[in-house]
């Protein structure tokens, strides 16, 4: 069954528009769901995880709204390679699925299709009877799907994302601004530049000088600066205040990082016709 298995799931994945290729499918590890347990007609369900490899051509026009997409590196078909997490949930034999797929666009790396359609405990790589809940998608036969398409979620265990390529400028490396932008709920001595813990861009120098850190009340207001000898950069994602942060109050921290991620692949991943 693994290779028709195989060849059936790259021939879904595939059916997503030409303009982002599926060039291999990578299997890491295969189990069956809760020890065999049958799943109405659909019989015992298996778990498939592993990876996505994509290959997206920048001389399409229909991959122009891809920023960035000519400046990163090309393998020798002078495509743009990224790979992506996938987990997926089918029936052990396929002949009793109903040849349908429900596929969930993650937030934030994380799956709740199974907790909002079955009632199960969130989990990101569900093992237990409470997690996969009452089954009702998996009783009826479906295929369910996930995949990663975020390069900044968080370092958590089970938490999907997509390896995106880097832009570069001939060869050579890009640098720019970048501005980080958080609202803390508790005075808090430390506090993330990404949104919830996410990935940030890591100062060039994170002593500069011209690393500028405000604080506004008004979403629409002007921020007033604090001054430099108050902050500084505890790690590439993390800034520190004296005084600690005040909640409610809208911080922002602007400073030059490099290697822009090319992050419209990730999108272009899960498109389909």
């Amino acid at each position: 069954m693994r290779v028709p298995l195989v060849a059936t799931l790259i021939g879904i994945l595939a059916s997503s528009a030409a303009d982002a290729r599926v060039v291999r499918l990578r299997i890491e590890r295969r189990e069956v769901v809760l020890n065999g347990r049958w799943f109405g007609a659909a019989g015992p369900y298996e778990k498939l995880i592993g990876k996505i490899d994509f290959a997206f051509d920048p001389r399409l026009s229909q991959n122009d709204i891809i920023v960035d997409l000519p400046f990163a590196p090309r393998n020798d078909r002078g495509e743009v390679e990224a790979s992506a997490d996938f987990y997926l949930l089918k029936p052990v034999d396929p002949r009793r699925g109903n040849g349908r797929l429900v596929y969930e666009v993650g937030n934030r790396g994380g799956k709740a299709m199974l907790a909002t359609f079955q009632k199960a405990a969130g989990s990101p790589d569900p093992t237990t009877d409470a997690q996969f809940g009452d089954g009702a998608l998996m009783r009826e036969g479906y295929t369910l799907l996930w995949m990663g398409w975020q390069w900044d979620v968080p370092d958590r265990p089970g938490v999907m994302r997509m390896q995106i390529p880097i832009a570069t400028e001939n060869g050579r490396r890009i640098t720019g601004l970048v501005r980080g932008n958080f609202i803390v709920n508790e005075r808090s001595a430390t506090a993330p530049v990404a949104d919830r813990n996410h990935r940030a861009y890591a100062p060039l120098d994170p002593n500069a000088a011209a690393n500028v850190m405000t604080v506004r009340d008004d979403p629409i207001g002007t921020g007033e600066i604090i001054p430099r000898s108050r902050w500084h950069f505890v790690d590439s994602g993390t800034v520190a205040l004296d005084g600690g942060f005040e909640p409610g109050r809208i911080y922002d921290v602007v400073y030059r990082a490099a290697d822009p991620s090319v992050v419209g692949c990730g999108l272009a991943g899960t498109r389909h016709h």
